[in-house]
């Protein structure tokens, strides 16, 4: 039987009427859509792209063609170094050490993030430095602080930020060491701008530290300085950003009063780190948290003490090292035109600090 002969006489007619119109009806009730098996195939990729795991990244600084995140515009460690031999990824609320509770974002630097955390053991709060794991093994940081410790206790917590404990910790981008210090309060880079007398800011004011209060720091600097090279060390790293005022009656503070929160809106914390990819990153925190300071309970009232703080860059005079660390803006004049590494850059930054 001729499949025409199954079409009604009334609709053959009007077939022969009205072929395209046909034509065009007959193709829209064909049931499947064929593809080519190349087509195919890349649909299928594509879904297994998306789902499966990503690539470990590289343990090395990255470039341009190798960003795995979107942008973070606000004011933190840059996200691409969530990697092997990176940053640890913290996320507020984690515990370190079965002891050491992480509640608020103190500060980051090129080698570290530091964090206010609560010993649960001591009922007491402590500055935790995590340092980035390609370092770990290889910074002089923790031997100077515990020299520091046997041969001048006393001189030294009076001039440095004690050490009041270490571990490591092994996380997804590589083994790290902890320093757990005593909590400070912002830098003297930042701490003038928090100053009751600057608030309200108006326009053309002059954001600069009253007379006295600027002797007492450079005092106290030079005086802490004296004491490093009196022990054959010196920083390395001099800058406001690394004299940090002491804190005020944080320990009776309630845990709450010090969190710190979780807030995209009050730009506290970022947006959800995203890849690029849409994938899952397992090196990487959910969120990067903005510094916050403790400015409230910062003591820079008549007799207030600074302490010089980042012995990162710190060194014997015995064993300079043959990159320092030192700011390019403060870095005396051999150590620029020669690369030669002593105790006078440490001068040199001083008299920085003074201009």
């Amino acid at each position: 039987m001729c499949p025409g002969s199954l079409v009604p006489r009334f609709l053959r007619t009007s077939i022969q009427f009205f072929p395209k119109f046909w034509t065009s009806v007959s193709q829209s009730l064909i049931p499947y859509k064929t593809f080519p098996l190349a087509t195919f195939k890349r649909r299928i990729s594509i879904a297994v792209m998306s789902t499966s795991s990503p690539p470990t990244p590289p343990s090395r600084a990255l470039i341009d063609d190798e960003r795995r995140f979107k942008t973070i515009t606000l004011p933190c460690e840059w996200v691409e170094d969530y990697r092997p031999g990176g940053y640890h990824p913290v996320v507020l609320g984690d515990v370190f050490n079965h002891q050491y509770k992480v509640i608020r974002k103190l500060g980051e630097g090129s080698y570290s993030t530091v964090w206010l955390a609560h010993d649960l053991n001591n009922s007491r709060y402590v500055a935790l430095k995590i340092l980035v794991s390609e370092i770990s093994e290889s910074t002089t940081e923790l031997r100077i602080l515990r020299h520091i410790i046997e041969y001048a206790p006393e001189e030294g917590s009076r001039y440095i930020t004690r050490l009041l404990g270490e571990f490591e910790h092994r996380g997804p981008n590589g083994l790290h060491k902890c320093l757990v210090l005593e909590p400070m309060g912002p830098s003297v880079n930042t701490m003038v701008e928090e100053l009751p007398q600057f608030k309200p800011r108006r326009r053309g004011m002059k954001i600069r530290y009253p007379l006295q209060m600027a002797k007492s720091i450079l005092k106290q600097s030079l005086q802490a300085l004296a004491f490093l090279h009196e022990n054959g060390i010196a920083h390395g790293d001099f800058q406001p950003g690394n004299i940090l005022f002491p804190l005020i009656d944080v320990d009776s503070t309630p845990e709450e009063l010090l969190l710190q929160e979780e807030d995209v809106q009050a730009r506290s914390i970022s947006p959800p780190v995203q890849r690029l990819d849409g994938k899952q990153d397992k090196w990487a925190p959910q969120y990067l948290c903005v510094a916050q300071p403790l400015v409230p309970f910062t003591c820079y009232a008549e007799g207030f003490k600074v302490k010089l703080s980042d012995m990162g860059g710190a060194y014997f005079f015995t064993d300079p090292p043959t990159k320092p660390v030192t700011p390019l803006g403060l870095r005396a004049p051999e150590l620029i035109l020669t690369g030669a590494v002593n105790n006078t850059v440490d001068i040199w930054s001083f008299g920085c600090l003074i201009f």
